[in-house]
């Protein structure tokens, strides 16, 4: 048999919307349970030596992220050789620590032992926690609520606390969204957001968007489709990838819409202090959206503490209910060490909290100042710590400049395919570490791209 139509099948409907079972998801597992799947390239190439081993893979694996993973694969293996060129890494989603700040750490770990003493404590600690979270924590989580945006949460029936943003978004949406059921995303946003609807085999509706001296901007009537029809649209701003941030027309323009169209809403808001103009607004506060809205967040970018695994969800009780059972199915607690120290840190904030402008202004300066250099310009982004990156014009996609600046000079960034199909002719790239590791990937970076320029006018030359 000929394996010429399976696999034409295959590419054709790459593009398509997804579906409880999508034709590619159908084309692919016709392959598997043939026996073709291994002669077909795209297949081999993703999966390896694995082939053999997908007819047990379930639908929502195989339906998930394919060719970037691969590509994140190697971007790994590079890192961890790290062999006699020093790896640099711009794709780092977190700021880095500083060594001024050891002290509160210090301080807040013994705190934390100190409490952990005797037998009583010990015992406590080894013991289940409350599935929910610390009552102390959500209580402080809803008081840091109502202090920094007037809003006010019940922490025993509005507040749960989860192993970081991204398990409070996987079980959000696993606790609302169905096989088939529509989802819409900002093009480009978060790629971990478009992979869980992947997962749950959503359909994901992209709303274009247009970048504006450092903000977001999207067409109504393109938001309106999107959201029609739509169970949940999850907003993210200040952005990841972008670093861009929502106007406050804008949002109000998304509570109102999801009013009329009854749509949920997801907003994380982990990058909530890194803002460099104008000020942040919770989406819970615009007038309408709280009945409607769940809010995530996690100490892992404001507080510097991602390896904790601590993480936490606003939402109205109706809302959260069934959250709460997804959760006790699938991770039923944060460890209750992780949660004392995020306790202690909330007590602490003034000696850990971010100082994004002292810190990241500079930061982005150097960023922009290479990119002129590189004739890459872009507006500065005012927020988070990404710059979002046009490579077309350099004759290559995202994930081989990726690929080539990660071999050829050590330089580790993200290809934008999979934050949105705008993001095919992008990369991302993050201010988040130390400074002179930024300022030394830059230089290999501009490097990079002027070697890429003239090797492209070469070329053009002697054609």
């Amino acid at each position: 048999m000929s394996v010429g139509r399976p696999v034409r099948l295959l590419h054709c409907v790459r593009s398509k919307s997804e579906t409880p079972m999508s034709f590619e998801l159908k084309a692919l597992k016709f392959l598997i349970w043939s026996g073709l799947a291994n002669k077909v390239g795209m297949v081999r190439r993703l999966a390896g030596e694995n082939v053999p081993w997908l007819k047990y893979y379930s639908d929502s694996v195989l339906s998930g992220p394919g060719e970037n993973m691969r590509l994140l694969r190697q971007i790994l293996a590079m890192r961890a050789a790290d062999s006699d060129w020093r790896t640099i890494d711009l794709t780092f989603g977190a700021p880095e620590f500083h060594p001024e700040w050891a002290d509160g750490f210090r301080d807040l770990t013994e705190e934390a032992f100190r409490q952990i003493s005797d037998a009583t404590e010990i015992d406590t600690l080894t013991k289940y926690p409350p599935p929910l979270g610390h009552p102390e924590l959500k209580s402080l989580l809803a008081k840091k609520m109502e202090a920094e945006h007037n809003e006010l949460y019940d922490p025993d029936r509005e507040v749960l606390i989860t192993n970081g943003a991204s398990h409070a978004l996987s079980a959000a949406l696993g606790a609302l969204v169905n096989p088939g059921d529509k989802v819409a995303l900002f093009d480009p946003s978060y790629y971990m957001y478009n992979y869980m609807c992947k997962l749950l085999r959503a359909r994901v509706a992209w709303v274009p968007t247009t970048l504006h001296r450092g903000y977001v901007q999207a067409d109504e009537h393109k938001l309106r489709r999107a959201m029609h029809g739509a169970k949940v649209l999850i907003v993210n701003s200040p952005s990841n990838p972008t670093g861009c941030s929502m106007t406050p027309e804008l949002l109000e323009l998304i509570v109102r819409l999801a009013n009329e169209e009854d749509v949920l809403l997801i907003s994380d808001e982990v990058y909530e202090y890194f803002v460099y103009e104008g000020e942040f607004r919770s989406l819970a506060t615009i007038p309408g959206a709280r009945p409607r809205t769940l809010i995530v967040n996690s100490f892992s970018k404001s507080y510097r503490m991602p390896a904790y695994r601590v993480g936490y969800l606003f939402a109205p009780e109706p809302l959260l209910q069934p959250i709460m059972m997804q959760q006790a199915i699938q991770v039923p607690f944060t460890a209750t060490l992780n949660q004392r120290f995020a306790i202690r840190a909330l007590e602490r904030q003034a000696n850990i909290r971010l100082r994004a402008n002292q810190e990241f202004l500079p930061k982005r300066q150097v960023v922009l100042d290479a990119l002129r250099r590189a004739r890459m310009e872009i507006p500065p982004p005012t927020g988070a710590f990404y710059a979002w990156i046009t490579i077309r014009d350099l004759g290559m996609t995202a994930h081989e400049f990726a690929l080539r600046l990660a071999s050829e000079k050590g330089v580790l960034v993200m290809p934008g395919d999979d934050f949105g199909p705008s993001g095919r002719g992008h990369i991302r790239l993050s201010f988040g570490g130390p400074i002179a590791d930024l300022r030394e990937g830059l230089l290999r970076f501009v490097s990079f791209v002027d070697t890429c320029r003239h090797g492209k006018r070469r070329t053009l030359i002697s054609t």
